[in-house]
């Protein structure tokens, strides 16, 4: 773990949570539990929500290339929900205190993954390649051999039964937005580079601004996008979501910024553009 990294407030902050936590029980007698969840999913997870399962299976449905950052070696691997609420309620009905991992040991490369969801969802798409983010964690493989020992749990439902609960609702999400958005005159964006026109775009979904693009007027930019340094936004677009503004992007005027944006110093600001929501460390 690099406690000064750019992932160092997230894996610092669950660190912390864990020594209060047991600190508590064991100074003050406090009842605690520490459950530590590793990839989970299911019914009702945001198509939004950043992690690869979601990400993959969203590029594959709207026909967009699946993008795996660094070479594909690193490993993860996928909990059902239903297992998951399982371990946590039996952890809860016990005594155990100390940290128990509930997640599925069962493990695949980015890579794999990657192919078997082309695989699954029928579709006909590359995989395309991008640079690893700093300290991106090689491998997410739970131990769970104390929820196995003291719960008497481990995961039942494999990732191919998962999979298959789980594809056909993310279809009937996708097809709604993309029906909603379409219906307002958005178009689909998820990669831009260079001018651009009057088009009202939508862009979404770990989508990427390239450096020097222009967007047109009232365009969203939303959900883990990534907006790169030089690009050029239209008056009154809307930003928000978990998007990163890079530095040296122009924003026009009336432009709205919001919901956990991550804003740079060296943005340049048009006239009444309006920030709401941001992280405590953005410079704005």
């Amino acid at each position: 773990m690099n406690p000064v990294g750019p992932r160092g407030v997230y894996d610092e902050a669950k660190r912390f949570q864990e020594a209060m936590t047991m600190a508590y029980h064991t100074y003050h007698g406090l009842e605690t539990r520490i459950v530590r969840i590793f990839n989970t999913y299911g019914p009702r997870m945001r198509l939004n929500d950043g992690r690869v399962l979601p990400a993959f299976i969203g590029q594959a449905l709207r026909g967009e290339d699946l993008t795996i950052f660094g070479d594909g070696s690193q490993t993860r691997s996928f909990c059902y929900v239903d297992d998951l609420v399982e371990g946590i309620y039996r952890l809860l009905l016990s005594e155990e205190a100390r940290p128990v991992n509930v997640g599925n040991p069962d493990e695949i490369s980015i890579a794999d993954f990657a192919e078997e969801i082309i695989a699954l969802t029928g579709t006909d798409q590359k995989v395309v390649y991008k640079a690893l983010p700093t300290d991106d964690p090689k491998q997410r493989r739970p131990d769970i051999g104390r929820a196995q020992e003291v719960l008497g749990w481990e995961p039942k439902v494999d990732r191919a039964e998962g999979l298959g609960h789980h594809l056909p609702l993310l279809q009937g999400t996708i097809r709604r937005r993309l029906a909603e958005d379409r219906a307002q005159g958005f178009h689909d964006l998820q990669q831009m580079s260079g001018p651009g026109n009057d088009t009202l775009w939508f862009a979404h979904e770990t989508a990427v601004l390239d450096e020097g693009c222009t967007i047109g007027a009232g365009s969203k930019i939303w959900h883990f996008s990534h907006i790169m340094p030089g690009a050029v936004l239209g008056e009154g677009c809307n930003v928000g979501q978990n998007v990163v503004i890079s530095p040296e992007v122009v924003l026009g005027k009336n432009c709205k910024v919001q919901n956990n944006v991550s804003l740079y110093t060296g943005v340049t600001c048009g006239n009444d553009v309006s920030f709401w929501a941001l992280p405590a460390c953005s410079p704005m």
